[in-house]
C-alpha cells in the first residue's frame, strides 16, 4: 500500500457518499484515529490532521466522520480500542504508535492503516515486506530508521547547550532498541566528547526514579527518546527534571538558587519535526 492508495480510498468513499445519500441515507464514511495520548495532549496534532484533510476537501461532519480513540499513555488499552475502531468499518485508521499498529495488524489485514510518527522499523517488525514494495495495508513515514539520526539529535542538543559534557538519555527500552537509539548512542556520544548515561523507564511509574538517578549522577542535559508514554508525560518529565537539578544545586551548597538554576536545566525531546527530512516513506 502507498499514500496514493490511501487517498484514493478516502476520496472514493467521500465522493460516493453524497451521490447515494439522497436515496439510502447510508452512514457517512468513517476515518478512525488511534492516539496513544489523551484528548487534551493530542489536541494540537488532531487540529493539524483536520486542517490537512480539509485542504484535501474532506470536512469532518460534512463528507467524513472521524472517530477518535485515546489510550491516555496506557499501551495495554490498544487492542480493545483498536477493535472498537475496526468494528466501525472505517475507510482507514490513522495510528500513532508501534503497539497500536501491531494491535491493528492483528485485527485487520484489509483496512488501510496510516502509521504516523514511526520510530520503529516496520520491515524488521514484519509489518511490511520492504520499503520499496511494502504490500499489505500499512503505510506511513519512518522517522528514525537510520541510527545515525541519534547523532544528529545529540548534535542539536550540543549546539543548544554547548557547555555540557554529561548527558542523560531517558529511554523506553522496547522503543529505543527498535529505533536504533541504544545501538547508536555509544559511538555518537563519543564522537561529540559526551559522557552518555542511559536511564530506563518502561512505564510512567518509572520516570521519577529514572530522573532522580540522572540528577544524582550529575547529568547536565537530558535527551528523551521516542515513546508514547514520554510524549504523554512530557510536562511531568520537564517538571521532574528541573526539580532534580534544583535539588542538586541546594544539596551541593552551590551558589545558584533554585529559581536561577531551574531555567538552566535543559530537556530536549527527539526533534523529529526538525529532522523530518530524514524520514522514509513506505
Amino acid at each position: 500500500m502507498n499514500r496514493r492508495d490511501v487517498i484514493a480510498a478516502l476520496g472514493s468513499a467521500a465522493v460516493a457518499w453524497p451521490l447515494v445519500a439522497r436515496a439510502q441515507q447510508p452512514a457517512m464514511p468513517v476515518v478512525g484515529v488511534m492516539s496513544p495520548l489523551s484528548a487534551a495532549t493530542a489536541a494540537r496534532n488532531l487540529a493539524a490532521l483536520r486542517n490537512g484533510l480539509r485542504d484535501l476537501g474532506y470536512n469532518e461532519g460534512r463528507n467524513i466522520k472521524i472517530e477518535y480513540r485515546f489510550a491516555d499513555g496506557a499501551p495495554e488499552r490498544y487492542p480493545a480500542l483498536m477493535a472498537e475502531l475496526i468494528a466501525l468499518n472505517p475507510v482507514l485508521i490513522v495510528v500513532g504508535s508501534t503497539p497500536a499498529i501491531v494491535a491493528a495488524s492483528k485485527v485487520t489485514r484489509t483496512t488501510p492503516l496510516v502509521w504516523v510518527g514511526v520510530a520503529d522499523n516496520p520491515v524488521a517488525l514484519g509489518l511490511v515486506g520492504s520499503f520499496a514494495h511494502p504490500g499489505g495495508n500499512i503505510t506511513g513515514f519512518l522517522m528514525s530508521g537510520d541510527a545515525g539520526i541519534v547523532g544528529k539529535r545529540l548534535e542539536l542538543l550540543r549546539e543548544a547547550a554547548p557547555r555540557f559534557s554529561r548527558v542523560g538519555v531517558l529511554v523506553a527500552p522496547d522503543y529505543a532498541a527498535a529505533d536504533g537509539t541504544l545501538d547508536a548512542l555509544p559511538s555518537a556520544a563519543r564522537g561529540l566528547g559526551l559522557d552518555a548515561r542511559v536511564y530506563e523507564a518502561r512505564a510512567a511509574a518509572d520516570i521519577e526514579t529514572a530522573l532522580t538517578a540522572a540528577g544524582r549522577d550529575g547529568v547536565q542535559a537530558l535527551y528523551v527518546s521516542q515513546s508514547p508514554v514520554f510524549l504523554h508525560r512530557r510536562a511531568e518529565i520537564i517538571a521532574g527534571w528541573q526539580a532534580c537539578v534544583c535539588q542538586r544545586c541546594i544539596s551541593s551548597a552551590s551558589l545558584c538558587s533554585p529559581v536561577a538554576c531551574c531555567p538552566t536545566a535543559r530537556i530536549y525531546p527527539t526533534c523529529t519535526g526538525a529532522l523530518a527530512s530524514t524520514s522514509t516513506r513506505f
